[in-house]
């Protein structure tokens, strides 16, 4: 009998190799590419997170409390701040958001109660925050977040005795 021995050449052994480390390749692209896309993402949502959060918060409070001299502009101890103005049965109570100290705060006291700004409660870090009421009873809110984004939002009072 004869016996039949295989020659082995040397593309038995690359091909198989070289297909493994193509694979090994394209694996570790994706991969890296993956993480950067994800990095990015995540940045823009944190960057998106901070000043549109906070400016979605104050329209939400405004559309809560927009009555009839429910909502105005004054200043809390010389910081801008918008007022939002309820009123129960035995007392009215004032809501006052304005930036102090970094922080997007919001204060809640009774009318004719006097207290420092530090004293209300911390909502979002933000860099600057500014507010303006036009004519029409527009009022406009500037907000830059801790990484130096800035946005906007506008928001018309609807019932107003003004």
């Amino acid at each position: 009998m004869k016996s039949f021995s295989q020659k082995r050449h040397a593309i038995d052994f690359l091909f198989p190799v070289t297909v493994f480390f193509v694979f090994t390749i394209s694996a570790l692209t994706v991969i890296l590419l993956a993480a950067q896309i994800y990095q990015s993402t995540t940045d823009d949502s944190q960057r998106n997170y901070t000043s549109g959060t906070a400016l979605s918060y104050l329209t939400e409070k405004l559309r809560q409390n927009d009555r009839e001299d429910g909502i105005f502009l004054d200043e809390l101890d010389g910081t801008q701040a918008v007022v939002l103005l309820q009123e129960t049965d035995d007392a009215s109570y004032l809501t006052y958001l304005y930036a102090w100290d970094g922080q997007l705060r919001e204060l809640y006291v009774k009318e004719g109660t006097t207290l420092s700004p530090s004293a209300g409660k911390s909502i979002l870090p933000v860099k600057e925050f500014s507010v303006e009421e036009s004519a029409d009873q527009v009022i406009t809110f500037h907000c830059t977040d801790t990484s130096g984004d800035t946005a906007s939002a506008v928001y018309a009072i609807r019932s107003s005795s003004r």
